[in-house]
């Protein structure tokens, strides 16, 4: 197996998991890895030099090997007849181990898996840069999160087809994809309807681990006023407090976008090349016999001065780069504002002013309190006491190593009377795509999750818990720092510019506290978080908004960056993901989503991508027929 420098004894220290060198348990961890990964690492044998004679074709070639892309990879190459080729700037994670283990995926975060992004200084979070993780490999974030299933609220994707004029993008409509999608392993301690839940799709989902903390969190829930709810993945909707199912596989292992869809016999298949290790640089436009630009092809290289290479597209260039390098490499290629593009001398090929711009995001404002022993798994990152956990999973058994950090938690509506009666003198407005949907959402987890969970751990253990606001005002931009494709562009997400947006995690943060302070949770909460407790306590809004800005973080959720739209003005692409006013290219990834649904956004990409897929295979068939 070729070395991994996530493999090496720093990296390995760092997770407290030099318990896995113990007794030769490194080594088995190793063992139990894939010897062979998918992806070639050679440009010219999926590419052709630039200038060194004809092109290889391919009929479809997908920039950008993530969640979205792994799934039209697989479905797409279903036809023999078809050929794809995959352009990832990463490389394969199935042989990662801290993408493997469900409880170890912040180690990734700031390593060579991780695009390590940073926004530009936000004056709504106290002038701070927010780092944003965002996976550089093979499955995309898919590898490197917290494994929430989650299909968000119906009533966000009624609100969907509504924008995109597309009743195919109605919960309706898209409920045999949520089905199609997951294999559910059902769990004794949490009975669900599995009429709701798929059988034979490729994610591989169901219930993992539950702390002693996070149990007692939805005991708090129904003491307040906010009912257990077993399953928020049915037509019901999502409001109430729940285990989270998660995507994680019987034996305890992540199921990526890319373990689930890139199998052995999809990367196997003659017509499907995944290139990896090479970073997209621009799409090859030509003018069609009509005129409009038409995406022909990609230039490609594996770095900065390396040589470039290129590869022709004779059905259409599928972009799957993610929220933010997909409006990137647009710009970068020609296709944007005219006014962004003029400023770095980038030759206009269609102006496209919303490329780049109604970027949403949920914000999550945490706080960290210390728990009472044996409450929680921060046990987890000590190199001694974490070799039980670890000794199970290897085994392939449930336990506290599979835990996805993020156990369990609680959607609401920020406007409901019964638990905020403050609505009634204080109104706030209700921004939720329908009167069933939330806007507020809250995790718990039995762990100190303190700066992405990459702050250096202290002793004992902890719980952390804080709101999330799921349907936010604010929006903002990605842009261009430069034509060079391997500088970074400008993140600026505007957040909290709103004042209803601050006001709404406000809120959550004063009934987070009360959460804190309710029987079961209270009996194990041996100090709340002062600085939260501190603000609560105060009885000033100010003071409360105050502590919110200075310590919201991203939940990991930007989308809309090139969104659907009825209309070309204010949208880039129209209901089947294809750029307005461009031939032979689509956006298809969470970029696309025409607005932010209230939730977890990897199964709404899965299923966006599993739609659009059928929608090409269609447009295949009829041009076939005709």
């Amino acid at each position: 197996m070729a070395s991994d420098p996530l493999f090496s004894p720093g990296v390995v220290l760092s997770l407290g998991a030099a318990a896995l060198a113990v007794g030769g348990l490194y080594s088995t961890v190793r063992a139990i890895l894939p010897a062979e990964v998918p992806g070639v690492h050679d440009p010219p044998q999926f590419g052709t030099a630039k200038g060194a004679g004809a092109p290889k074709t391919y009929d479809y070639i997908i920039v950008g090997g993530g969640t979205a892309g792994c799934v039209l990879a697989a479905r797409l190459t279903d036809d023999p007849n078809v050929s794809v080729l995959v352009l990832e700037a990463g490389s394969s994670a199935a042989n990662v181990l801290f993408s493997l283990l469900p409880s170890g995926f912040s180690k990734l975060f700031k390593t060579p898996r991780d695009w390590e992004l940073y926004t530009e200084p936000q004056p709504g979070c106290g002038g701070r840069k927010l780092y944003w993780p965002r996976g550089k490999m093979l499955g995309g974030s898919s590898c490197m999160n917290a494994m929430i299933w989650h299909h968000c609220c119906p009533e966000d994707f009624n609100e969907w087809a509504e924008k995109t004029g597309d009743d195919g993008w109605s919960y309706n409509s898209l409920k045999q994809y949520f089905r199609k999608i997951e294999k559910f392993t059902p769990h004794v301690d949490f009975p669900v309807d599995r009429e709701h839940r798929g059988t034979d799709g490729a994610m591989k989902v169901g219930y993992s681990h539950m702390a002693d903390n996070t149990r007692r969190f939805l005991d708090a829930c129904a003491a307040v006023g906010i009912p257990r709810v077993q399953d928020i993945n049915t037509p019901a909707g999502s409001l109430g407090a729940t285990k989270l199912q998660t995507f994680i596989d019987p034996l305890g292992k992540r199921s990526s976008a890319a373990s689930a869809y890139l199998t052995p016999d999809v990367v196997a298949r003659t017509n499907l090349t995944i290139g990896v290790g090479v970073t997209t640089t621009r799409i090859v436009f030509e003018n069609s016999e009509k005129g409009t630009p038409r995406a022909v092809g990609v230039e490609f290289t594996t770095g900065l001065g390396k040589p470039a290479f290129i590869a022709q597209a004779k059905q259409e260039v599928l972009l799957t780069a993610g929220s933010v390098h997909s409006p990137h490499l647009l710009m970068l290629s020609g296709i944007g504002s005219s006014n962004e593009l003029e400023k770095h001398n980038i030759p206009l090929v269609k102006n496209v002013p919303s490329v780049g711009k109604n970027m949403k995001d949920h914000l999550a404002a945490f706080s960290c309190s210390k728990a009472a022993p044996g409450t929680g798994i921060d046990y987890l990152l000590h190199p001694v006491k974490a070799i039980p956990a670890l000794l199970t999973w290897i085994m392939g058994k449930p336990g506290p190593a599979c835990s996805n950090v993020g156990e369990v938690g609680a959607f609401i509506r920020s406007t409901d009377e019964s638990l905020f009666p403050e609505q009634k003198d204080r109104p706030l407005e209700d921004l939720a795509s329908g009167p069933g949907a939330a806007d507020l959402e809250y995790i718990a987890a039995p762990v100190q999750f303190v700066e992405h969970g990459t702050a250096p751990p202290r002793p004992g253990d902890w719980l952390s818990l804080g709101p999330i606001g799921l349907r936010p005002a604010s929006s903002g931009t990605i842009s261009l720092s430069s034509s060079d494709p391997f500088a970074a562009p400008r993140i600026d997400p505007n957040y909290l510019t709103a004042p209803n947006d601050v006001r709404v995690l406000a809120r959550g943060a004063r009934l987070a506290a009360k959460l804190y302070r309710t029987s079961p949770l209270k009996e194990v909460v041996v100090e709340m978080d002062p600085t939260l407790a501190a603000a609560v306590d105060s009885g000033s809004e100010a003071q409360l908004e105050g502590w919110v800005r200075q310590n919201v973080e991203t939940l990991y959720h930007p989308v809309s960056t090139v969104r659907m739209g009825k209309e070309e003005e204010g949208s880039a692409l129209d209901s089947q993901c294809r750029m307005y006013g461009v031939d032979g290219l689509r956006v298809v990834d969470a970029s696309s989503f025409p607005e932010l649904p209230a939730g977890h956004t990897t199964a709404p990409v899965l299923v966006l991508a599993e739609r659009i897929a059928d929608i090409i295979k269609a447009s295949r068939s009829t041009a076939k027929s005709g």
